[in-house]
């Protein structure tokens, strides 16, 4: 296989991960737009911090209507440097 094969490969095998990364979010996203309870999400630690991280529906203050931009709001907070 030549260099540019395998970089070719490489192209192809990353667009369909994130493919599939699209796919994943769209399916949270279509979930929380149901509204099964505020339609409002947050990415957060656990409460008391050592139970790990938590994303799901909530009325908590921060929650936001797009579970692209909880996990957005995540990444820049320092909480989860």
């Amino acid at each position: 296989m030549s260099e540019l094969d395998e970089v070719s490969l490489e192209r192809d095998n990353l667009l369909a991960e994130l493919r599939k990364d699209k796919e994943r979010l769209d399916f949270l996203e279509h979930q929380n737009s149901l509204k099964r309870y505020t339609g409002r999400c947050i990415f957060r630690l656990s409460f008391n911090g050592d139970r790990g991280w938590r994303l799901h529906e909530t009325s908590l203050e921060g929650s936001v209507e797009s579970v692209r931009q909880a996990i957005d709001d995540a990444i820049t907070n320092s909480d989860f440097q």
